[in-house]
């Protein structure tokens, strides 16, 4: 009598093993392409920070020169118009400008003058930047 015997032929090992290494393969790479975009929020995040910052420093300046005198580094600049560079801050560049705009009718439909403010933030591992705009009236 003939005994009955169990388990998988060797052809049905390997095609189970190439089964599992499709799989795991696949498993992989999504869990690779996952994790290099999970850091995107945090730098979008951080860039937005640092923008707000930026804007907020520039805005809290005197609309023209209190003084009359030429500043050259940021911690002395005391009014908007001082603040036309770039700055690198680990990984960030941070390009600000500021155009007088004369008069602001297209923006506030009044006639004053205005000074229009650009920051813009771009991360180095990203194409695109963060632009932040806005104005300050006379």
């Amino acid at each position: 009598m003939p005994t009955k015997q169990t388990g998988m032929t060797l052809v049905e090992l390997i095609v189970s093993i190439v089964i599992l290494g499709f799989v795991g393969i696949s498993l992989m790479i999504i869990m690779t392409n996952t994790s290099l975009q999970s850091a995107k929020p945090m730098i979008d995040v951080q860039a937005a920070i640092i923008g707000k910052a930026y804007m907020e420093e520039i805005l809290s300046k005197s609309y023209s020169d209190p003084d009359g005198a030429s500043e050259t580094t940021r911690d002395e600049f005391d009014d908007v118009e001082d603040y036309s560079g770039t700055d690198t801050l680990s990984g960030y560049t941070v390009t600000y400008s500021v155009k007088k705009k004369d008069p602001c009718n297209d923006i506030a439909k009044i006639t004053s003058e205005c000074k229009k403010i650009t920051v813009s933030v771009k991360h180095q591992s990203q194409s695109n930047s963060l632009p932040f705009v806005a104005y300050k009236f006379y």
